[in-house]
């Protein structure tokens, strides 16, 4: 996979997307969604061709993203 086509663009707007809905929704909706890309990237669950994006690397990564931001919010908010 090349490093370019990982950080383009689009890329840039999915993480935009993921930590506009993490605020919005919060951690238990992208703890699903982020199983169910890891288990579809690494070939053990074959999702229907309607979800093909849940499939790609970016969505690993933006799922990712947005449970960790909402993992740091969550302490902070304990914290303070």
């Amino acid at each position: 996979m090349d490093l370019n086509s990982l950080f383009n663009l689009n890329t840039f707007i999915e993480l935009l997307l993921g930590i506009s809905l993490s605020v919005a929704a919060g951690f238990r909706v992208f703890v699903p969604l982020l199983a169910l890309s890891v288990a579809s990237v690494f070939g053990h669950f074959d999702l229907p061709t309607n979800f093909d994006w849940v499939e790609t690397h970016q969505a690993v990564i933006v799922f990712a993203v947005a449970c960790l931001l909402e993992i740091i919010k969550n302490l902070i908010q304990l914290i303070c």
